[in-house]
């Protein structure tokens, strides 16, 4: 009888570090490069930031690319979509992930130049690279 309640005993408590562990698994971030904001294929318009994670402590290459089509003006000085695409921006900037794999470029201006614009970011650590893009369609106004 002390044999089985102690073989009882011995089998809840492994399948209890059993659970446990696998608890531990789903709590633990993963590891791997990634743009967590914005999303890909979101639209962006003005001042905003561009963060992601990555393994803690890894440098982060983040390359922000873009082109836009010209704006064009008719005899009646309606505006329409010209030229394009032409590069504008192309920077760089290294950052260094936190202790939790966090990181976070702060200000970067999604301007549209001209008619509508298309951004893409792509992030580069320890040989991985992952790249989205976003848009800036919003048309211009003419304020007379």
């Amino acid at each position: 009888m002390k044999t089985l309640i102690i073989l009882l005993l011995l089998i809840f408590s492994t399948v209890g570090v059993t659970l446990r562990a696998q608890d531990n698994k789903k709590n633990t971030p993963k590891e791997s490069l990634a743009i967590l904001y914005p999303k890909n294929k979101q639209k962006v318009r003005g001042e905003c930031l561009i963060s992601g994670k990555a393994k803690p402590g890894a440098v982060v290459k983040v390359q922000l690319n873009s082109s836009y089509f010209k704006r064009v003006y008719d005899k009646r000085e309606r505006m329409s979509k010209g030229d394009g695409p032409i590069s504008r921006l192309n920077r760089s900037y290294k950052i260094t992930a936190g202790r939790d794999g966090r990181w976070q470029l702060r200000t970067v201006d999604f301007l549209n130049a001209g008619w509508e614009e298309t951004y893409t970011i792509k992030a580069t650590a320890e040989g991985k690279t992952v790249q989205i893009q976003v848009y800036d369609n919003t048309l211009p106004v003419r304020i007379d």
